[in-house]
């Protein structure tokens, strides 16, 4: 016997069905979003483009500036990411 779920024009749906929709995994970031865009760069790292930065403040931060120079955290890249195909 199957279980229903109204949706909400009041049509009845199988519950295994509304469960297919469901998308499971991470959240799209700030730097995977320009990653997917952009690609990656086999065999290069961020840490040596031209366009990798070091901040300090408290601490070291790595910045991209094609990414973009933000106080944010989510524009922090890792100095040996895969750099992404604007690797000059």
């Amino acid at each position: 016997m199957s279980s229903y779920q109204f949706d909400i024009f009041g049509n009845s749906i199988p519950i295994e069905e509304t469960s297919k929709n469901i998308k499971h995994g991470g959240r799209i970031t700030k730097k995977s979003l320009f990653r997917s865009i952009n690609g990656y760069k086999s065999g290069f790292y961020c840490k040596n483009c031209k366009y990798f930065r070091e901040l300090r403040y408290n601490r070291k931060y790595f910045k991209c500036e094609k990414l973009g120079i933000t106080s944010s955290e989510a524009t922090d890249i890792r100095k040996n990411d895969i750099a992404c195909n604007l690797y000059r």
